[in-house]
C-alpha cells in the first residue's frame, strides 16, 4: 500500500515539474523576442519578480491568508530560495541575450550534474551507475539539441552565465527539497521567493531602464505572459513537484524546458530544427521516460 502511494505521489510530482518546464520553455523563447525590442535581461528579470510578487500576494490574501505567515525556522530557507530564484533568472536572461535560446537552456540544464556532484559531496545521495548514465544521456541530448554551436563550448560571457544558471538552478532545486522536508508549503516557498527577489530589485529600479520600455500592446502582452503565466504557475508547480521528487530527477525532467524552448524558438523566431536537434529531443525524452519508470521505485 505504502509503495503504491509513494509511486503515485512521485508520478504526480514528475507531471507537475513537466508542466512547469513547458511554461518555462515558452517563456525563454518569448523573452528572446523581447530582447529584439531592446528590453534588457536585467529589466525583464526585475519586472518579472516584482509583478509576480504583487499579483501572487493579492491572490493569496483573497484565497489563503495563512500561506503568508512566516515562521522564524523557515526564514533562512525562504531567504536562500529567493536569492537562488533571483540568481537563476538573472543569469538565464543574460545568457539568452548573448547566445541562442537552446544553447543557453542547455547550459542551464547542466543543473543535474551540479545536483549530482553536490548531493554526493554532502552525503545526500550515493553515486550510482544509473544516476551517472541518466544524467549523461540527458546532457548529451541537450548538447545535440543545440546543434554544433560553439557558444556552448566557449568561455564567452553568454556561456559562463549559462553555466552559472545551471549551478544556481541545481541549488534552487535542492533548497526546494529542503523546504519540503521542513513542511514549508509550495505556495509559501513561491511567494517568499518572489518577495525576496522583489526586495532585491526594488532599490535598483531608479538605476534601470524599465521606464524607457515602449508600452505597446505586443510588448506589454509578452511581459505580462512572462511575469504571470510563465512565473507564478510554473514556479508553484516546481515547488509542488519537489515535495515528491528528489532534486536530481526533478532537474532532468525539467529538461523538457529545453525541448519546448527550441520548438517555440523554431516557430516564433525562426531558429533551425535539424535531424541532430531531433536526436537530442529523443535522448532527453528517453532519460525522462527512464526516470518516470524508476522514480516511484525509490524507497
Amino acid at each position: 500500500m505504502r509503495d503504491g502511494v509513494v509511486k503515485k505521489n512521485a508520478l504526480k510530482g514528475l507531471l507537475a515539474i513537466g508542466m512547469a518546464a513547458f511554461l518555462f520553455g515558452a517563456a525563454g523563447a518569448l523573452a528572446k523576442m523581447l530582447f529584439t525590442a531592446d528590453i534588457s535581461p536585467v529589466d525583464l528579470t526585475a519586472i518579472r519578480a516584482i509583478v509576480a510578487c504583487a499579483l501572487f500576494a493579492v491572490f493569496l490574501m483573497i484565497t489563503s491568508r495563512q500561506t503568508l505567515r512566516l515562521t522564524r525556522d523557515a526564514l533562512p530557507l525562504l531567504l536562500a530560495s529567493g536569492i537562488a530564484f533571483t540568481a537563476v533568472n538573472v543569469s538565464f536572461y543574460l545568457a539568452i541575450s548573448k547566445i541562442n535560446v537552446a544553447a543557453a537552456i542547455t547550459l542551464e540544464y547542466t543543473a543535474p550534474l551540479f545536483v549530482l556532484v553536490l548531493s554526493v559531496l554532502l552525503h545526500k545521495r550515493s553515486l550510482s551507475w544509473r544516476d551517472v548514465s541518466t544524467v549523461g544521456i540527458a546532457i548529451i541530448g541537450c548538447f545535440l539539441l543545440t546543434g554544433t554551436s560553439t557558444a556552448v563550448f566557449s568561455l564567452s560571457s553568454g556561456a559562463l552565465w549559462g553555466l552559472f544558471c545551471g549551478f544556481s538552478f541545481g541549488v534552487a532545486n535542492m533548497i526546494g527539497n529542503a523546504c519540503s522536508a521542513r513542511g514549508i508549503t509550495p505556495a509559501n516557498v513561491t511567494f517568499y521567493s518572489f518577495l525576496v527577489s522583489a526586495f532585491i530589485w526594488l532599490p535598483a529600479l531608479p538605476f534601470l531602464s524599465v521606464w524607457q520600455i515602449k508600452a505597446d500592446l505586443e510588448t506589454l502582452s509578452l511581459i505580462g505572459f512572462i511575469a504571470v503565466v510563465a512565473t507564478i504557475i510554473p514556479y508553484w508547480l516546481l515547488m509542488y513537484g519537489l515535495r515528491h521528487v528528489d532534486a536530481l530527477p526533478a532537474t532532468i525532467v525539467g529538461m523538457l524546458d529545453q525541448v519546448i524552448a527550441k520548438l517555440f524558438a523554431f516557430i516564433l523566431i525562426g531558429e533551425t530544427l535539424t535531424g541532430g536537434h531531433m536526436a537530442g529531443i529523443a535522448l532527453i525524452l528517453l532519460a525522462i521516460m527512464f526516470l518516470t519508470r524508476s522514480q516511484g521505485e525509490e524507497p
